[in-house]
């Protein structure tokens, strides 16, 4: 996933650089892959409780450390995202601390509509990360 979402990133010709989270549970030969197809890797714990948390849980709320990334903007994909046209303009969102789009997903609980978690822009603060 991450190595086509590298390539179709790169297809785009954007200038932004692509960084990439990473838990300790990520392989040495997935580093060199993801290095080698052009991401920066930022290594990060994963968030959560182990064995009170699942595994998946515990990767999303590791999104978190996305807030701490040296950068004045950031634009989150999943790696489940094929990139078709430039996401550049999404570094510009104006002064929104946070930007996404609702889940297109129907919710069988019949609660309120949540945000699609896969697609984020927002803007890294060290203050609202502590």
């Amino acid at each position: 996933g991450a190595l086509v979402l590298a390539a179709s990133l790169q297809a785009t010709g954007t200038a932004r650089p692509l960084v990439a989270l990473v838990t300790p549970g990520v392989s040495g030969q997935s580093r060199r892959a993801l290095r080698l197809a052009g991401w920066a890797l930022v290594d990060v714990e994963l968030v959560g409780r182990a064995g009170a948390d699942t595994p998946h849980a515990r990767s999303f709320l590791s999104k978190v450390w996305l807030w701490a990334l040296p950068a004045d903007a950031a634009v989150y994909l999943d790696t489940d995202v094929l990139v078709l046209d430039s996401l550049d303009a999404l570094f510009r969102q104006g002064g929104a601390a946070l930007a996404a789009v609702p889940d297109s997903q129907p919710h069988a609980s019949g609660g309120e509509p949540m945000v699609q978690g896969g697609l984020l822009a927002l803007r890294p603060c060290a203050r609202r990360f502590a």
